[in-house]
């Protein structure tokens, strides 16, 4: 049997006794607390998390890395064809507005056309009537 380390209890076979060596140094103010704050970001774990599963599992590191890589074409692929949508339609948005300036104009054309063949005169712009007075 190993001997138990002093500094924690939780290696002690001996709970009870644990327990009151840890309830002892703590009412003493005897307690040490350590703590360790990694952070890491990314889309793909930290290094460190990887090597720890590459332990468990031989070759999920690459497998991790292999989803990670096909989810970021399937997203660009997504992405592109959302913009070649976006530019389809805006495509058809102009056919659409340049075919109603052409109608436009065509209407124009025959309305110019419609009143000279008439005769119609042009209005005054002085405000003068137009009639002739003898």
């Amino acid at each position: 049997m190993s001997k138990a380390d002093p500094d924690n209890p939780f290696t002690d076979s001996s709970i009870p006794e644990a327990a009151g060596r840890f309830h002892a140094r703590y009412s003493a103010g005897l307690v040490r607390h350590e703590s360790l704050v990694e952070k890491f970001e990314g889309p793909l774990p930290s290094p460190e998390l990887l090597r720890q599963y590459e332990l468990i599992r031989v070759g999920i590191a690459d497998e991790f890395i292999q989803q990670f890589k096909a989810e970021a074409s399937h997203r660009r692929e997504l992405e592109n064809k959302a913009l070649d949508s976006d530019i389809e339609e805006r495509r058809a948005l102009l056919a659409l507005a340049q075919q109603g300036q052409w109608i436009g104009a065509g209407r124009l054309a025959a309305v110019i056309r419609s009143a000279v063949s008439s005769g119609a005169k042009p209005p005054n712009l002085k405000g003068e009537s137009t009639e002739h007075r003898p």
